[in-house]
This record gives structure tokens, sequence and C-alpha cells, in this order.
């Protein structure tokens, strides 16, 4: 695989896209494993216990494509993507959280598979202005490891065939926000929480940037670059916020306005 490095972009996303479009038409004939839309999440009893990675993802003609590793090798594997009809805005761009699941399929093989499958957009059901919108980006997102999630944009684009040109990086945000004080411990600094301060989304970093060097005080007012992750973990979250929205961060710089 090493030689594919030096292909050209645009040839190795068509490589890749073949290949998924390859396995897909031979899906029944040879127990390849498939990639489908499903528009509820499965059932704890329909998903595979044992893990699986995605690899790499992205966006050709009107599908999307992504690299899947797991091990079995005796019979074909079931992902399924769900959508749940949201579209976050963010900063002048707007991401759809598609969730990977691994469908339960009975397979005892210990062979690690490496699986290119495609997925037909339409499918989605998502309307035409918004499936046009270069702002418009997906995040592919591993059900059963939310560390892995990768972040494409769901407009094709054949210029150097990274999907849209130049691309800054999508998962990378600047928010204006304030040092609050809420009534549990267990926001950023004890019971000093961050958030927005045009907005009621409080945000709680997991890791900050070991450069950064900052004394919390109640009402600053800061300005931070940061990443988004799609890591939960209740205990982090008071008690008393249940619908509310907190997101949990990786914070990458962080300057106090005057």
């Amino acid at each position: 695989m090493k030689s594919l490095a030096l292909l050209p972009l645009t040839t190795l996303v068509v490589f890749v896209f073949l290949s998924a479009c390859k396995k897909e038409n031979d899906v029944n004939q040879k127990n390849e494993s498939s990639l489908r839309f499903s528009v509820v999440n499965p059932s704890p009893a329909d998903v595979n216990s044992k893990p699986f990675t995605i690899s790499y993802a992205g966006v050709y003609d009107k599908y999307l494509y992504m690299g899947i590793t797991y091990t079995g090798g005796k019979v074909g594997h079931e992902f399924f993507v769900t959508w749940d009809g949201n579209v976050q805005d963010i900063n002048a761009k707007k991401f759809i959280d598609l969730k990977v699941f691994h469908g339960n399929t009975v397979d005892d093989g210990t062979t690690l598979i490496a699986d290119s499958l495609l997925l037909d957009i339409s499918s989605l059901n998502i309307s035409d202005g918004l499936r046009n919108d270069k702002s418009l980006y997906f995040n592919v997102i591993n059900s059963s490891d939310l560390s892995n999630v990768i972040v494409v944009p769901a407009v094709y684009s054949n210029d150097g065939g990274n999907n849209g040109g130049t691309i800054t990086n999508p998962t990378r945000f600047k928010k204006e926000v304030q040092v609050v004080s809420q009534e549990c411990d267990k926001g950023a600094w004890g019971s000093l929480w961050l958030k927005g301060v045009s907005s009621d989304t409080c945000f709680l970093p997991k890791i900050i940037e070991s450069g950064i060097v900052y004394t919390p005080a109640l009402n600053d007012k800061l300005k931070i670059t940061y990443e988004r992750t799609w890591l939960a973990d209740s205990t982090n979250i008071c008690g008393s916020w249940q619908g509310k929205v907190v997101e949990i961060i990786n914070i990458k710089a962080l300057e106090k306005m005057k």
C-alpha cells in the first residue's frame, strides 16, 4: 500500500472510490460487507460488540465512501449509517453528524479485514439546497469509539480531488466565552465554567494545550481556539443541566480579552 502515497490525490480518491464501488456490486456474490442508511439507531441487540475503526472517509460524486477495519473474514458484515435530521450551524459552517454502527454479525474469524464501503448520499434525504451548500460538512462518527471521527466536506469537487479546494481545518473553531460560576464543581476549573458570550452553550475543556498559561477569574472574557470532540461524560455535567448544551472541547489557544 505504500506505493499509493506516490499517486496524485485525485487518482487516489478515484482508486478508493472504485474499490468501494466494486465491493458494493459484489456484496451478495462474495459475502462482502455492506454499508446502508438507517432512519433510526439500531437497538443494542443489533449492534456488534467487537470494535471497528474508520480509517478514512470522503465524498466522491454522489457517494460517501469510507474505509473500515474490523476482525472477522468468514462472512460479510453490515454497517449502518444514521442521521437524526439535525444540522448544526457553527462559525458559518454547517455540520451533519453521521453515526456509523457495526451490525451484530456472527463471525468467529480472526483476520483483520480492511473494507472500502460505499453509501449513496441520496438515501439520507438531504434537501437539494443543503446538499449543494459548500459550507456543509459530514462528521463521520464511529459509534463505538467517539474519538474516531473524520470530518469531510459534503460537496464533491473535482478540483484537486479534495472536495472543494483548499480546506481550513473544519474541526477547529474560534469563540468568545466568559468565565461563569455554576452550582457544581465539575466545570473547567471547579465551579468555574466557560459559557458562550452570545449563547447559552457551555464548554468543558477535556484537554488544554500544554503551553497555555491562564489563571481563571470569574467574569473574565476570553477568545479561545478549540477543537470539538464527540466525547461525553455525564459525570462532568451538573445534574440540573439536563437538556442544556455542553460541548466537550480541546483548547488549542486562549487570549484574555480586555
